[in-house]
């Protein structure tokens, strides 16, 4: 067995074993001087701490079909549903009724007017300045169409055979009120009682209590633009080095029936 080369130690005059230099691969060293470089270059060092992301929207596109089913929308995919979306057909004596109803968690709530949740057009303003009403465990009704004894057949709602149009949203992520949107088509018919509804994408604001518009895909949201200044974008060697958070990629459409029977958990 081969004994360690030994030195002196500069404390206490014993004799330690020294330390061999590892020499790091060639491309390994090269990925190394890539990220210093890009992290150099977005602000900060190998060792600095993360930088939070300051007016940031972040975009995920989408293409998903609701019928007869929940939606569950996490935006910053976290351990928690943020909003859920569903579409069910209900019964009574006075007839039946298919509902697409949007709810939430405890602080999850929806821009409304007078008929229920709104559908807002693009670049409409969602911040603090806009009236919300809370959805958790008060599920508000977005469309239906309906067949009653009394009052003949029909459909309802600001939702019903919108082509496009944004659901303003306003939540919160770890104790913190984020502002968002949430891009839908809907089309309502009597024929068959269908509510059938598409996810065409969504967004939040990263920044706590930033406001956004509706379609607004990147950038700074409402008027805390900073000048000048550059946001690396999602899933970037410039946005791991500043501590960006990476694309949502969390919607999960669960059928009626599927058993799975998933619930979402609220904060």
């Amino acid at each position: 067995m081969t004994k360690p080369d030994m030195q002196q130690s500069r404390t206490t005059g014993e004799s330690v074993p020294s330390r061999t230099m590892a020499l790091v691969s060639s491309p390994l060293e090269k990925h190394l001087k890539t990220y210093a470089m890009t992290a150099a270059a977005a602000g900060v060092g190998l060792l600095s701490p993360a930088l939070p992301a300051h007016a940031q929207v972040v975009y995920s596109p989408a293409n998903i079909k609701i019928t007869d089913g929940d939606l569950f929308l996490d935006f910053n995919c976290g351990p928690r549903v943020n909003f859920w979306i569903a579409d069910r057909l209900e019964f009574s004596t006075y007839g039946v009724v298919r509902e697409l109803a949007v709810n939430g968690g405890i602080n999850a709530s929806v821009i409304e007017d007078s008929h229920g949740p709104a559908a807002l057009p693009q670049g409409s303003v969602v911040g603090s300045s806009r009236t919300f009403t809370n959805v958790h465990q008060n599920e508000r009704v977005m469309a239906e169409a309906y067949q009653f004894a009394y009052s003949g057949t029909g459909v309802s709602g600001n939702w019903a055979n919108v082509k496009q149009a944004y659901l303003g949203l306003k939540f919160d992520i770890q104790g913190q009120i984020h502002y968002g949107w949430a891009e839908f088509s809907v089309n309502a018919s009597v024929r068959n009682l269908l509510v059938d509804a598409t996810l065409l994408g969504y967004a939040y604001e990263v920044t706590p209590n930033q406001s956004l518009k509706t379609g607004q895909k990147s950038g700074a949201g409402g008027n805390a633009a900073i000048p000048g200044a550059l946001v690396p974008q999602p899933g970037t060697l410039q946005s791991l080095a500043r501590g960006a958070p990476n694309q949502g990629s969390c919607p999960d459409f669960e059928p009626h029936g599927a058993g799975r029977h998933r619930r979402p958990k609220t904060p």
